[in-house]
């Protein structure tokens, strides 16, 4: 981007602003904060959200695979001859393990996204803090 007559536009540095108007690099930080703020809170809490629904799911699906290898195996208590049962039964329990990893590894993430949310929280409270009238 070049200016009329081929002169660069001049570089401003935060301390030339900071010289020029005291105050207005607190406000410029401490909008800039407001602006991480307003833009990572909404993301976690849906990211919460979304978490919840998910780990919801995943222990409704655990008990319906609980319930349908529990009937299979009554299943195959009764017809003893059929071995493709068997197989089955283990494809179940492995689609089990999946679910219980994925809802191990969600746990994981909600716990993350916690503490991020603490973190966020914690550290506008500081800021405001700061930028306070009363600390000035």
């Amino acid at each position: 981007m070049s200016s009329v007559g081929g002169a660069a536009p001049p570089i401003v540095s935060s301390a030339d602003t900071a010289a020029a108007a005291p105050g207005t690099a607190d406000l410029d930080q401490e909008a800039f904060v407001q602006g991480l703020l307003g833009l990572f809170q909404p993301v976690c809490e849906e990211l919460d959200v979304r978490i919840l629904a998910v780990k919801e799911s995943q222990f409704d699906l655990q008990d319906r695979i609980d319930g349908l290898v529990a009937e299979l195996e009554r299943f195959g208590e009764l017809h003893r001859d059929s071995p493709d049962m068997r197989a089955h039964v283990k494809k179940l329990a492995g689609c089990r393990r999946r679910a219980l990893l994925v809802s191990t590894i969600l746990q994981a993430v909600q716990e993350r996204l916690t503490k991020l949310q603490t973190s966020i929280d914690k550290d506008m409270k500081k800021q405001r803090g700061m930028f306070s009238p009363s600390s000035a």
